[in-house]
């Protein structure tokens, strides 16, 4: 329920301060829905648990990862948010790395983020069968299939329940056309591996419609002009294709290939038709300003507020000096390289690490996963959430 209510819940016409509140409700309230059943769960088995002896450590936990990855992520997720929350504990305003700067307007708080990981553990723990874990894959890609046909919709100037037809690039339900990006990054890749499983029966028909389903977000996906969604489509690619030449039929690989290198052609084909325009631009002209824009982030300029290039720069120096205003002592100090600034905190350390210009633009991310890890919860955050990568 909650991997198809996320991607579709917004508000279309700002009714709400925010139009992105609908999605948090729906992920808090599911994250509130699994806890629930575990704490049911666990007060039903309590007894026999009681009975059995049985006590958790360290060494049983290793002992029950063995040498299996999908566990190990299990432990790395879990070391995770033992370092957000010794990060919230140690941030310079904890009660806000906890809730989050505005309720109406939340993003990388404590509360977010254990909701994000719920989900997380419920479908890594209670997935048990192949059928599961394919209907979960089945909801991604459906939902995908659905925002990437509005995004397509926007794109040609047609938006019947909210106002995406005049603001040039594709957002969908996201609000942003970064966030639709990434969204689709993800459900583009599942539908790609679920294109290498058909299942047996009307195996054609599957394959025609799961091609079908690839190409929409394809499309939406050249819609959004999100380089970074561009290049981490590219990433999941490569990834997929060691994967397939190493462990999968090679003719399963060729025939994801051939889907993949149709999805392009056909993508180019909606690109180039005239009702296909950004902004009153040719969609073409606007992938080249964009890219243009890329080649001049790469000159050394750190002026402007808000360049990507000037906010990764700024966050590295950041993450040299851990500057914090006011001074803190030198014992929390020290600490901040290990737990970062906090959840949210890297709003309040940002005009820290580059001269704002007169709109005083403040950014609320760093533009980088990665980047925003280590700065929000520093060295042990970000080791953790490597190690969850490397064992999935």
């Amino acid at each position: 329920m909650g991997l198809v209510l996320l991607p579709l819940a917004f508000d279309a016409n700002r009714w709400l301060v925010f139009s992105m509140e609908p999605k948090y409700v729906v992920l808090h309230f599911v994250a509130l829905l699994i806890v629930m059943a575990w704490a049911f769960d666990l007060a039903l088995s309590r007894r026999h648990r009681a009975g059995a002896g049985e006590e958790w450590s360290f060494q049983r936990l290793t002992g029950w990862a063995g040498r299996r990855p999908g566990r190990w992520a299990v432990l790395a997720a879990l070391g995770f948010v033992v370092a957000s929350v010794l990060s919230t504990l140690a941030s310079p305003l904890p009660w806000v790395s906890l809730w989050g700067r505005d309720f109406s307007n939340l993003s990388n708080e404590l509360y977010s983020q254990l909701s994000l990981l719920a989900i997380f553990f419920a479908i890594a723990l209670r997935l048990r069968t192949i059928s599961q874990a394919r209907r979960v894959l089945y909801a991604i890609a459906g939902a995908g299939a659905i925002t990437a046909g509005y995004g397509v919709a926007q794109h040609f100037g047609w938006d019947p329940i909210g106002s995406g037809e005049d603001v040039g690039r594709s957002y969908a339900s996201f609000g942003n056309p970064v966030f639709f990006g990434s969204y689709l990054v993800i459900s583009a890749a599942v539908t790609l591996a679920l294109i290498m499983d058909l299942p047996a029966h009307r195996r054609n028909l599957w394959f025609v419609g799961l091609a079908a389903v690839l190409y929409l977000q394809m499309a939406a996906l050249s819609f959004t002009v999100s380089r970074g969604s561009w290049f981490g489509f590219l990433a999941a690619l490569v990834v997929l294709a060691v994967i397939g030449w190493h462990w999968l039929d090679r003719r399963l690989l060729a025939r994801a290939g051939a889907v993949l290198v149709g999805g392009v052609a056909g993508a180019a084909v909606l690109a180039t038709l005239p009702a296909g325009t950004v902004e009153g631009r040719r969609y073409v002209a606007v992938v080249g300003s964009a890219f243009a824009e890329a080649g001049a982030l790469g000159s050394g300029s750190t002026a402007i507020a808000g360049n990507r290039g000037a906010i990764w720069q700024g966050a590295l120096r950041l993450a040299r000096t851990w500057d914090r205003e006011p001074d803190e002592p030198t014992a929390q100090h020290l600490l901040r390289p290990v737990f970062g600034f906090g959840p949210e905190m890297y709003y309040y350390s940002y005009p820290l690490s580059v001269d704002l210009e007169l709109d005083n633009e403040v950014a609320s991310h760093a533009h980088n996963y990665l980047l925003q890890v280590f700065l929000e919860l520093g060295l042990a955050g970000l080791a953790t959430f490597v190690a969850l990568l490397g064992s999935i």
